[in-house]
């Protein structure tokens, strides 16, 4: 081999060195750029591991308020049933009692010849009664008491004059009309 060429080969030696050299640099440089975005990813991936850990603690949190909700809701509804249950047997109740009162008082306006208009109640007792005359005919005396202007007793006494007091049955009409009063209180 002659000078030439081994300064040729040692030139190309030192050239493919220095190529070698640069890719490695630029290996190192890559690698580093690797691992800085590699490290900025594990960053990223805990951060939002740990926003998911606080998002699964809250939805935990709100499965558990849901449940409570629930159960709160079930209870209301089954408290509301029951009151529902309660309030229909008064209604029943409230309407036997009414019925009770309207057959009451049909059976007494029949044998007493004493009509009540109880829709004008609990503002007025207002009214007709039939008696007969020494004649046989039948005479109307029509009726109406101002509850507001009245009290109780005075009411009472009214309605003892109209209804004959001797009557037996004034007490069944006295505890009708002033029972209604007492309710509309």
């Amino acid at each position: 081999m002659n000078k030439d060429a081994i300064i040729k080969r040692l030139k190309s030696m030192e050239r493919e060195k220095c190529e070698i050299m640069k890719m490695e640099i630029d290996f190192v440089r890559k690698f580093k750029k690797f691992l800085h975005m590699l490290n900025k990813m594990k960053k990223i991936i805990n951060k939002k591991n740990h926003e998911l850990s606080l998002y699964k603690n809250e939805v935990e949190n709100l499965e558990h308020y849901i449940k409570e909700l629930k159960e709160f809701v079930q209870a209301k509804d089954e408290d509301i049933n029951k009151l529902q249950e309660q309030l229909e047997k008064l209604q029943i109740e409230e309407d036997e009692k009414h019925l009770i009162t309207i057959d009451q008082i049909r059976s007494l306006k029949e044998i007493t010849k004493t009509y009540i208009n109880f829709e004008a109640l609990p503002d007025h007792v207002q009214g007709t009664i039939v008696k007969e005359t020494t004649e046989g005919d039948d005479e109307w005396h029509s009726f109406r008491i101002s509850t507001a202007m009245h009290t109780e007793d005075e009411i009472q006494k009214i309605l003892a004059e109209l209804i004959e007091y001797q009557s037996p049955y004034k007490e069944q009409w006295d505890d009708l009309i002033l029972g209604v009063l007492r309710e509309s209180k």
